[in-house]
């Protein structure tokens, strides 16, 4: 990959972003980044906590503990409510209040089974969860209790990330049974079952690449009809992928494993724009070096920021 040629393009390009800001606000590993309506940013941590930075100078506005172990996912609600999963068992909803200054729990959904890798809200307003030993639920609130009810439970799903489709029907990926699973939402039936894929056991393993097509981050990055239920590409990055983010400008943004030296193991931002049609990639740029630990996620901000984080560090690029 090092000595391949790179088209230069007069589009936005990572190799030409700087680094703006390092944040420390996290005493261990960062889980999840997240986008807000409001342009500000959350993460989580495994020190138990979920901050809030501002949009603008990425300075942190609130550091929100309501639970008791590390905090794995969290997930942006359709009515800007911010919905986290924890290693403590339960599942907790939280919402701006004193005039949108304040982020408040309302609600929490008690496990007390197994501790929670992700929780995601689908369109219908059911709430899916996945647990360490693959349990998958969903919920269902309760209108008159205001309290979500299990509804559904599949044991030993071997689910590890749960995305939903623009179709409004869901996937699953499996790194244990190297599987990817299509399901309709209306009674979670399986629709397609996709086999012999290694995904990478990674939270930000998918992105939709156009309407249609889909990119799923394994061994190789894998380009997904969703329209057909079906793997039509397969593209070789030679390099680890460790997450992937699609930025404003329609390109792709991973973030991947250098070389091991006697230096040290860097990780690297590489960046690859989309054919006409979407299905295959060609890099266009790069940045190395940027972190010196496994990046974990990337977003973008309201202002084309990039967003990055890599154990208890975020850095802001632009």
């Amino acid at each position: 990959m090092g000595n391949e040629e790179i088209k230069v393009t007069s589009e936005f390009l990572i190799q030409n972003v700087k680094e703006t800001k390092t944040i420390n606000e996290h005493n261990r590993a960062i889980r999840c980044l997240l986008q807000l309506d409001n342009g500000d940013i959350a993460s989580c941590s495994d020190d138990r906590r979920i901050n809030i930075f501002s949009k603008d100078d990425f300075k942190l506005k609130q550091k929100i503990k309501i639970h008791e172990n590390s905090v794995t996912y969290i997930f942006k609600m359709k009515n800007n409510q911010i919905l986290s999963s924890s290693e403590d068992e339960t599942i907790k909803i939280i919402k701006l209040t004193d005039n949108n200054t304040k982020y408040t729990i309302i609600n929490t959904i008690e496990d007390n089974s197994d501790y929670i890798v992700q929780t995601i809200e689908l369109f219908n307003g059911h709430l899916l969860s996945i647990t360490s030993k693959k349990t998958f639920k969903i919920y269902e609130l309760n209108t008159k209790t205001n309290k979500y009810e299990n509804i559904k439970t599949f044991q030993k799903s071997g689910i590890d990330f749960l995305f939903e489709l623009p179709n409004k029907s869901l996937l699953t990926t499996s790194y244990t049974e190297k599987k990817i699973k299509f399901w309709n939402c209306d009674d979670y039936s399986i629709i397609q079952t996709t086999n012999n894929i290694s995904i990478i056991q990674s939270i930000e393993l998918v992105c939709m690449l156009t309407d249609t097509f889909l990119g799923v981050c394994a061994e190789k990055f894998y380009v997904i009809d969703i329209e057909n239920n079906k793997l039509i590409k397969k593209v070789d990055l030679k390099n680890t992928i460790l997450c992937v983010f699609k930025l404003n400008n329609n390109t792709l943004l991973f973030g991947v494993e250098g070389d091991f030296s006697l230096q040290g193991n860097y990780f690297h931002f590489y960046q690859y724009k989309l054919n006409q049609e979407g299905d295959d990639l060609e890099l266009i740029s790069k940045k190395e070096k940027v972190h010196n630990t496994g990046i974990n996620y990337i977003i973008q901000g309201k202002n084309n920021e990039i967003i990055s984080c890599s154990e208890q560090r975020i850095k802001v690029w632009k």
